[in-house]
């Protein structure tokens, strides 16, 4: 309760016996548990969105298959053959004049 002095305060105000704090702290508990999984999921697949948002930007051959490592484990896939398709997609000039275009670079 340190971080909520003021429900604290209230609670303390309005209630002259002691309030049970326990099934207010396991419910926090657990949401706190599901927030950290949600975001732990959002920091895996960070890198995956970057390249989906511009796959055109530079990218080291290492940055590259280790992408292509985390999109193959995403989807059960061959790391090889997403490698292929990533250098198929930055090399693919059809695709990529558009986006240079309107990226403004």
């Amino acid at each position: 309760m340190n971080a909520f002095v003021s429900m604290k305060e209230e609670i303390e105000d309005e209630f002259d016996e002691e309030f049970d704090l326990d099934p207010f702290k396991k419910q926090i508990d657990e949401l706190k548990d599901e927030f950290e999984k949600r975001f732990k999921d959002f920091a895996e697949i960070e890198d995956i969105v970057a390249y989906i948002a511009y796959p055109f930007r530079g990218m080291e051959p290492e940055e590259m298959s280790l992408l292509a490592e985390k999109i193959s484990h995403l989807i059960d896939g061959d790391s090889r053959s997403v490698t292929d398709e990533i250098f198929k997609i930055k090399c693919d000039i059809a695709l990529k004049a558009p986006a240079i275009h309107t990226s403004g670079n």
